[in-house]
């Protein structure tokens, strides 16, 4: 029987309990999330409905098709196979909105509309309540058929700016569905909305898209709800009798994927080349037969590399994985049940008093075994429902026990205390059990300090692990130039880009542009920061104009300015203040009254004259020179430097209230380096501009001459860019910009290489480049500061480097690092970079069936790396092939 001590402690142990999570909100989800992470994987693989096919684009059909994409040819003959196979429903997850070939995307259109069985994607944007501000393009597509949209849906997601297929193909499928998944704050994807709210209706997902086409669920028979969407009247195979089905959702329609396990565990997988060479309907031609008649065919592209998404059961898991489980838990209606927030509270509130009754046990020795078995009992109960499908919260309940046992213990000890000061003659027994209290509560306090620092070790470690993924990702993403990027200019933002002078197919520089734009009808002061020549008064330009004030954009570069009439320009003067002032003068902040000004090089503005400017930011009033009278100015005060203000204020060289007051809004424009996309746009922009200017009949520019002007660093950005192009127009011979009219030199060679003594021979650029990475013990930051140069040139050159080392001693790796280490002491740092170097090289060439291939695809991957080194980098490549193969 429950005592009232014990009730009275348990419920106080439950509010702390409550206080505790509601102070910590997103830890205790974080730890919830990789509890239900840990349960996926340790009940292991579920077996998936034996209805559901995967046939994959995989890297089989790849050393068939060729690289990706493929011709929609080959997609046509697909789709015909599979009604040949009478497939009942196909679901591609391919997004066909680009056109193509006329004849092939007519004869995907003529497939297509021959099956009338297939369901295609529509990417779509989640939001999870619609933004007037936010703009939408989605009305620019095509009619996309959904179901009305209840009052209980009226807390499900919103889409918009939603990508459709062609409208030749999206109006001859059977049904459209949306791609987008709503990832959880860690970046894991848990949950899927079905249905989204898309104009005045709810549109599915592509996978509950698919499943109704195939159980035959007319619109009709889905009626969304607030915690469940009711599918009606669903047929499946092989039953005549119709059976209703009841999918648990949250209050958004995210359903809770129920990963059937890992990729390569789970799911009939089959080759798409294999597919399409089935000698007859309804086996494949290799491997185990798989039927494909009255079945669901889920299609998609799995090749290595492409559209890899973390999830619960693995961190690295294919894109239509995700779809795949969607359809495997509708189909098999293993649905994960999450509990009600009420019931997570009463159990809350259950185990805070078990613990307390479980406490007034009189020996603590007891006491912490049964606390630790109601722990394991509460763990070993979530765990064990899981495979019952019941998602039981465990961070909050586990956190109630623990929570009571501190509290109870603290109590229990205080009230021993107080008892021992009251009773003297049992001092000394009361002493030795508040030992033991405290020696338990220190214990547990080791143990929860241990359980935290293990936590935040884990937490570190899935930061490391998720950033190297991110870097392999982008580092397999295959560069194919412009190619379809130009049709980017069309885009409304792009085309506002060009209309104010910004030439970019980035989406940095463009989203820089539309915060710009976003930002413009405020007067609120801008800082704009970036390396020289990067168009900062370009962007400021844009910024006034965007504005709408009615005055001038007035600008002021305050570095070329002299110093004693610096002040004479911002404020003005009157006449006769100084010698030489004859006349009155206004001022920039006048001149700029009702508009803009722009004051280039802030960070070179003088101390007194900081005091100054302050004091006319704040006040809106400005004091000539020489005057006694002032003058209210509204002007918008936009600033520019190349210096790290924060760096000059924290050494006292800029005021910090200045820094503040001018930092209300800051944007950093991009250099050229990290602009590839526009290389060779700006190089056709600045050719037709001095073409026409100087009158030369230039047609274009080489190839050799782009690949000099994409593997230079551009340390003057898109500034030096402009000269070099001019200078090539200037200099070409003919109608073609070659690599010579431009007399580009590489940076490293410019400031690296000292002039020879008369008559002494130059010494190997290498060689000279290697003294100074060993004068700087071959730090690369210090090498790329004494150079002038980047850091990621400084790399990508060493690493060059060690490739044609490595060749030249004919693939020694001692006596390679022995050469580029030279006299220092750092044989054993470059022995362990050019290893590095190496395996990342060649790790991949075992996969290729041809040596070329394999070479080829070494190149790509290693495309930061000077030209000058790639014959180095096949030879590796070819050599390592050779050793693979033989």
């Amino acid at each position: 029987m429950l005592r009232l001590r014990e009730l009275v402690l348990g419920l106080i142990g439950a509010g702390l309990t409550g206080l505790l999570l509601w102070s910590l909100p997103n830890l205790v989800q974080s730890w919830e999330w990789k509890t239900l992470d840990l349960r996926f994987q340790w009940r292991g693989a579920l077996a998936t409905d034996p209805n559901l096919v995967l046939i994959e684009a995989d890297d089989q059909s790849a050393v068939t098709f060729g690289r990706w994409p493929w011709k929609r040819t080959v997609h046509a003959h697909l789709v015909e196979t599979l009604h040949d196979q009478k497939t009942k429903t196909v679901v591609y997850d391919v997004l066909f909105a680009l056109k193509g070939n006329s004849l092939e995307d007519r004869a995907l259109e003529e497939a297509v509309k021959i099956a009338g069985n297939v369901v295609f994607p529509v990417a779509v944007r989640l939001m999870e309540k619609r933004k007037p501000y936010a703009p939408d393009h989605s009305d620019t597509g095509l009619p996309w058929p959904g179901l009305e949209r209840p009052l209980e849906s009226r807390r499900y997601f919103h889409a918009n700016r939603a990508i459709f297929p062609l409208a030749s193909l999206a109006e001859h499928v059977q049904g459209l569905g949306h791609i987008a998944t709503n990832r959880d704050a860690d970046g894991i994807i848990r949950r899927v909305p079905l249905l989204v709210r898309y104009h005045k209706q709810l549109v599915p997902s592509l996978a509950f898209q698919g499943v109704l086409a195939y159980l035959n669920v007319s619109p009709e028979n889905v009626v969304p709800g607030n915690r469940a969407i009711l599918i009606r009247n669903a047929r499946f195979p092989g039953s005549t009798v119709p059976r209703d089905i009841e999918i648990p959702v949250d209050e958004q329609g995210q359903m809770l994927i129920n990963y059937a396990g890992r990729w390569g565990e789970t799911f009939q997988h089959v080759s798409m080349s294999a597919v399409l060479e089935r000698p007859q309907p309804g086996e494949l031609a290799t491997g185990p037969s798989v039927t494909l008649e009255n079945k669901l065919a889920l299609v998609a592209n799995t090749i290595s590399g492409y559209d890899a998404k973390p999830v619960p059961v693995e961190k690295d898991f294919p894109g239509v994985g995700v779809h795949a489980n969607i359809l495997n838990t509708l189909l098999t209606g293993n649905f994960l049940k999450e509990t009600s927030t009420a019931f997570n509270l009463l159990l809350v509130l259950a185990l805070s008093l078990a613990t307390a009754q479980v406490l007034s046990v009189r020996y603590y020795a007891l006491q912490v075994v049964l606390v630790a078995a109601l722990l394991a009992a509460y763990a070993f109960t979530a765990a064990y429902l899981f495979h019952s499908h019941l998602v039981l919260p465990v961070v909050a309940p586990l956190a109630a026990i623990v929570v009571t046992t501190l509290w109870v213990s603290l109590y229990n000890a205080s009230t021993e205390k107080e008892a021992a000061e009251k009773m003297t003659h049992t001092a000394q027994m009361l002493s030795g059990e508040k030992q033991k209290v405290e020696a338990h509560l220190e214990n547990l306090s080791r143990d929860l300090t241990s359980q935290q620092q293990e936590m935040d070790a884990l937490q570190q470690q899935y930061q490391q692990e998720k950033v190297q993924l991110e870097n392999r990702i982008h580092d397999l993403r295959l560069h194919s130039g412009l190619g379809t990027s130009l049709n980017r200019l069309t885009q409304p933002l792009f085309q506002e880009c060009r209309e104010h002078g910004i030439v970019t197919l980035e989406d940095a520089v463009a989203e820089t542009f539309r915060e710009l734009k976003q930002v413009a009808p405020n007067a609120s002061s801008v800082l704009l920061l970036g390396e020289s020549g990067t168009g900062k008064e370009l962007f400021a330009r844009a910024l006034h104009r965007l504005s709408g004030r009615p005055g001038r954009f007035v600008a002021l570069n305050l570095a070329a300015c002299p110093e004693g009439l610096v002040e004479s320009e911002l404020f003005g003067h009157v006449k006769g203040a100084f010698t030489g002032a004859t006349s009155d003068k206004p001022g920039r902040f006048r001149e700029a009254e009702g508009g803009t000004l722009f004051l280039d090089e802030i960070g070179e503005v003088h101390a007194d004259i900081q005091v100054k400017l302050l004091r006319v930011l704040q006040e809106k009033e400005v004091q000539p020179v020489g005057g006694e009278r002032t003058f209210t100015v509204d002007v918008r005060v936009v600033s520019a430097t190349n210096k790290d203000l924060k760096a000059e204020m924290e050494v006292g060289r800029f005021r910090g209230d200045l820094y503040y007051r001018l930092n209300t809004i800051p944007f950093t424009l991009h250099p050229l380096r990290e602009r590839p996309k526009d290389i060779e746009l700006l190089a056709w922009h600045f050719m037709d501009r001095y073409k026409h200017r100087y009158g030369r009949n230039i047609n274009g520019i080489s190839k050799k001459a782009m690949d000099a002007l994409k593997a230079h660093a551009w340390p003057g950005n898109v500034r030096e860019f402009e000269n070099v192009i001019e200078r090539g127009v200037t200099l070409a011979d003919g109608t073609v910009i070659q690599e010579k009219d431009l007399q580009l030199k590489s940076e490293m060679e410019t400031a690296a290489a000292p002039k020879p003594p008369s008559g002494a021979r130059a010494p190997d650029r290498d060689e000279v480049f290697l003294d100074t990475l060993r004068r700087n013990q071959f730090e690369i930051n210090a090498t790329a500061n004494h150079l002038e140069v980047s850091r990621n040139t400084v790399a990508s050159r060493f690493k060059g480097i060690c490739f044609q080392r490595l060749v030249d001693s004919g693939n020694d790796p001692a006596q390679a690092a022995r050469a580029i280490a030279g006299e220092t002491p750092h044989y054993e740092f470059v022995s362990q970079k050019l290893d590095e170097y190496y395996q990342n090289l060649v790790k991949d060439s075992a996969a290729w069936e041809d040596v070329e291939a394999a070479a080829a695809d070494a190149l790509k991957r290693s495309r930061n790396v000077p030209t000058a080194y790639h014959p180095a980098i096949a030879q590796l490549v070819r050599d390592r092939f050779q050793q693979d193969h033989a």
